[in-house]
């Protein structure tokens, strides 16, 4: 069986003057017939399910961007100002602004506790689509281009959404030279034992107070 990408099929049959189900059968047919298709694959259920889980993960992360917009847009009525606080120093700092004005807070807190729980199933999200790289066959690939450092934690997997470029039109020229070693000697000065101990003690959370899963199995 053959699948043809409908939106090349599609543009192909707009040529058509007249316009019908049964003109469009034929047309089919003769795309089919002389080679002038584009063949796609299908997508099974699994790639199906990740998407779903993605598109899931991406909404949550909506949705509570937009709660905390509305954070900031209710506590300005009376002045207030989040400011540049992210993670549990948001939440922080909401509860304290509110504590400011009971008027607002009747509408703050029970948005804030939505917050809570969306960060909640943000976090199990994350740990099911790190469990799902993890298994995917190309991660052993991918992390086999990094060479094993000391002291080296994890690999990040970043989406760009916009980069701009004009910003480094007055940018000096520079050399490249190598590759810092620090990060190694530390490592090795450490040692295992060390460079764990440190981890315990400063890496568990991340900088917008979301759980690093350095010591997560799963």
């Amino acid at each position: 069986m053959i699948c043809i990408d409908a939106r090349h099929a599609k543009a192909v049959l707009k040529m058509q003057i007249n316009k019908s189900d049964r003109n469009d059968a034929a047309g089919i047919a003769r795309i089919m017939q002389t080679g002038w298709f584009k063949e796609v694959r299908l997508k099974g259920f699994d790639s199906h399910a990740v998407r779903a889980l993605l598109t899931s993960r991406a909404k949550l992360v909506k949705i509570k961007r937009d709660l905390e917009n509305q954070f900031r847009g209710l506590l300005k009525i009376d002045s207030l100002l989040v400011g540049t606080a992210r993670g549990n120093a948001f939440s922080q700092r909401v509860v304290e602004l509110a504590k400011q004005c009971p008027q607002l807070a009747v509408s703050v807190i029970p948005l804030l506790a939505a917050r809570e729980a969306i960060d909640k199933q943000l976090y199990e999200l994350d740990r099911k689509v790190l469990r799902l790289a993890r298994a995917d066959r190309q991660w052993q690939e991918f992390i086999s281009l990094f060479p094993t450092l000391p002291g080296s934690r994890q690999i990040l997997d970043l989406a760009v959404d916009l980069v701009l470029t004009s910003c480094g039109f007055g940018v000096p020229l520079f050399d490249y030279v190598g590759q810092r070693d620090r990060l190694q000697k530390w490592g090795e000065k450490k040692g295992p034992e060390g460079v764990r101990e440190f981890w315990e003690k400063r890496n568990q959370m991340s900088i917008d107070g979301r759980p690093t899963h350095l010591f997560s199995d799963d």
